[in-house]
């Protein structure tokens, strides 16, 4: 179902709450090579294209298009490629994404805050190198990146404004690409930054300009490529477009990175889970893993992604830094070490992404950042399970504003013990009538709409915190704000010795 409002209504989105794919709602990608294929040509005969890199974009306004992508895909014999005109976000939630009230899971975008600059960040004058690294991302602005930047204009570019115009949204992602692109040339200071502006400044990224962008002769000639931004897939397929356009890259030993999101779950997200592209989660400070980054057997590696400090824009309550948390700041620390050991050791990107993934395996550590450190890993105590129990009705009726109002709360609850190194984990549930009840009687398998029993309060979500003693949990417990007019169950976990 499509988005409505005026944020940006020029969106579809379709799946379960907290793992949507969105997508263009009248727009279909197609191979350049199946124009020729007998369901196209009947669809899509006579009407117009733009063509990138092998793939055609049309824009068939008041058509279902993912019911088109469908009926092409069940077309008797070969099977033309066709998809859907994807988006992929900077951020887990997109601010316009209309949930935000539902579920605490989405406190896991913490917005930018002001930084000072750590001392010796970038030098100030650039010498150049001979390595140039893709940045995919929004346009740059700091005085220490002019030098080692080029912005790309033109066709793939991204809506955006002058940072220093009035009513710039800096809650946004408008200085994402100057903060992505600082961590770059912190760890590689002499390679040369090619920004392709594509990201707009609500950190919304669209599949056909992320293609047009590297279709760009500027864009061909880099060694390394760096894409901070994921999301699914309708189908959990590989979006083929973008991935065909990526092996072109692969083939020529260039490196290929991509964040592995920020939404805490382990399901495949793009671009990172493409074959050949190095997916990269966060770490905390202490290096252990962030409870908001994507994880699973797709994750190659990860780098530390919480409270890193980088260029910014001026603008604002902004003087040119800020701290931020991410699995983008994780990917850009990641690029910029690869590059700095293609100098190093005067070998191609691949080689370089391939020693740095056996470096890192073997030694199970994050890369070297010079980033302050925060928050505290704490060895000792225990785990708790804190189960929250709410009425589900009465959060339904809930208004605009209280929903907001519990949502900040939320966020401000979970920030505070993730700085204080007590958060491991947590989720949101969808509501009990989605819920499926399993039994098994003389060998068969029963299954019931619907929870085990009813009850007034239903479980909601749960945080597993690292606590030193089952005070301290009960402490953390009555924090929550669900505590307030609903109840948190406190469960100590159980743990068995390794075998």
């Amino acid at each position: 179902m499509g988005l409505s409002g005026s944020a940006m209504p020029d969106v579809a989105y379709a799946g379960p709450l907290g793992q949507e794919s969105f997508w263009r709602p009248a727009e279909l990608l197609v191979a350049q090579d199946d124009a020729d294929h007998e369901a196209i040509r009947s669809e899509l005969a006579g009407l117009d294209y733009e063509v990138a890199a092998g793939v055609r974009r049309y824009r068939l306004h008041g058509s279902d298009v993912a019911r088109l992508v469908g009926q092409l895909r069940d077309h008797h014999g070969p099977t033309p490629r066709v998809s859907l005109n994807h988006l992929f976000a900077a951020q887990h939630r997109p601010p316009w994404y209309p949930h935000s009230h539902e579920t605490f899971h989405f406190a896991n975008f913490e917005m930018p805050r002001p930084a000072n600059p750590p001392p010796g960040f970038l030098p100030p004058h650039w010498q150049p190198g001979p390595v140039r690294v893709g940045v995919l991302d929004t346009a740059v602005d700091h005085p220490l990146l002019q030098e080692r930047t080029r912005v790309l204009a033109g066709d793939g570019e991204a809506t955006r404004t002058d940072p220093g115009a009035a009513g710039v949204r800096l809650g946004d992602a408008a200085g994402h690409g100057t903060f992505v692109s600082g961590l770059i040339a912190h760890h590689a200071p002499r390679a040369e930054l090619i920004v392709a502006p594509v990201m707009e400044e609500s950190g919304v990224v669209e599949e056909f300009r992320i293609i047009q962008a590297l279709d760009r002769s500027e864009m061909r000639a880099c060694h390394v490529l760096n894409m901070s931004f994921a999301g699914y897939t309708e189908d959990d397929q590989p979006p083929w477009a973008l991935s065909m356009v990526l092996n072109q890259y692969l083939d020529q030993d260039a490196a290929v990175l991509a964040a592995a999101g920020n939404g805490g779950g382990s399901q495949l997200r793009w671009p990172a889970a493409l074959p050949g592209v190095i997916a990269v989660g966060a770490t905390d400070s202490s290096g252990a893993p962030w409870s908001y980054s994507d994880h699973g057997p797709w994750v190659d590696v990860s780098a530390r992604g919480v409270d890193v400090i980088s260029t910014y824009l001026t603008a604002g309550p902004f003087n040119g830094w800020a701290q931020w948390s991410g699995t983008s700041a994780a990917v850009a620390q990641v690029t910029g070490v690869i590059v700095s050991l293609m100098a190093e050791r005067a070998i191609n990107a691949r080689a370089a992404a391939e020693h740095y993934l056996k470096r890192t395996t073997e030694e199970t550590t994050s890369p070297p950042v010079s980033q302050p450190k925060a928050g505290a890993a704490r060895p000792q105590g225990g785990r708790y399970a804190l189960l929250m129990y709410g009425d589900e009705q009465a959060l339904a009726r809930m208004s605009e504003a209280d929903a907001a109002a519990q949502y900040h709360a939320y966020y401000a609850f979970t920030k505070d013990i993730i700085d204080r190194g007590l958060m491991q984990g947590g989720e949101a549930l969808q509501p009990t009538n989605t819920a499926t009840t399993v039994r098994v009687r003389n060998g068969e398998t029963l299954t019931t709409d619907g929870p085990f029993a009813e009850t007034k309060e239903q479980l909601g979500g749960f945080y597993i915190v690292h606590c030193k003693d089952l005070d301290e949990a009960i402490e953390i417990a009555a924090k929550i704000p669900g505590a307030h007019d609903g109840s948190i169950e406190v469960r100590p976990i159980m743990e068995f010795p390794a075998s």
